[in-house]
């Protein structure tokens, strides 16, 4: 049975794997490696968890989109994001909180749109911008590492959970999620290599809450040629892939 939403599953590992690595990065373009063990990915999701339901004080159910590229950023942002009880939606439309990169900080010229907004620099090491964010907006290298590592304020997964394309309940997300691990020949203990960005509908059923569906691990790879994929699945032992444009089908990795 899958469990009930994304923020249970965690919970779930943390009991039971606390120890294996949930979340691995790769950028193909700077070599940066980035590897959180599950306690690891707990402890940020708690962190982003708090700034939003502390010291941003948003209220249950308040929505919230996250604007950055395939990252593990990304993923412990998502999942923060459900564990303060705020739901997933499009940046398109008028959020309570986005979550940005260093590229919007160039279509800032006439300050953010509504509600709150933290930018990250995506630099290694977690390191803060060097340039000045616009009024108003936090700096998570600031904001998020000072944040209690342990969930100040428990909160229901919000339903919907996310609205990417369509609004989802946190159980449907997760059958959805378990359905795509079994047809990726993913399971418990095995190692999902993907681009697929956790931000997104494809990057949330087949990669980040798959994973967490069954007890895998993500493999998240950005900026790389084929040549240093198949390289970077040898190094992370991945046993399936889920990518962006498959050549053809998603295949066990051998």
């Amino acid at each position: 049975m899958s469990p009930p939403d994304p923020v249970s599953a965690l919970a779930q590992l943390l009991r039971t794997t606390p120890s294996q690595p949930l979340v691995t990065f790769h950028d193909g373009s700077t070599g940066e490696r980035v590897e959180l063990s599950t306690i690891t990915v707990d402890n940020w999701v708690s962190k982003v968890a708090n700034l939003v339901a502390g010291e941003l004080g948003l209220d249950p159910g308040a929505t919230f989109a996250v604007e950055l590229p395939a990252h593990w950023q990304t993923a412990v942002t998502v999942l923060g994001g459900w564990a303060a009880g705020l739901s997933l939606t499009s940046p398109e439309t008028d959020v309570d909180l986005r979550i940005v990169g260093p590229d919007a900080l160039d279509s800032a010229v006439d300050g953010p749109r509504a509600g709150e907004v933290v930018a990250s620099a995506l630099r290694p090491l977690g390191g803060r911008f060097q340039r000045p964010l616009p009024a108003g907006w936090l700096d998570f290298a600031l904001e998020v590492p000072p944040q209690p590592d342990v969930l100040l304020e428990p909160r229901q997964v919000a339903d919907p959970a996310t609205a990417l394309p369509q609004p989802r309940s946190p159980l449907s997300l997760m059958r959805d999620a378990a359905v795509a691990a079994d047809a990726l020949g993913l399971r418990a203990g095995g190692r999902l290599l993907t681009d697929l960005n956790p931000a997104t509908e494809d990057g949330l059923v087949r990669g980040l809450c798959a994973c967490l569906a069954v007890g895998a691990s993500l493999v998240l790879v950005a900026g790389a040629d084929p040549a240093v994929v198949d390289r970077i699945a040898e190094q992370e032992r991945a046993t399936c892939r889920a990518w962006t444009i498959p050549e053809g089908p998603d295949q066990p990795t051998r």
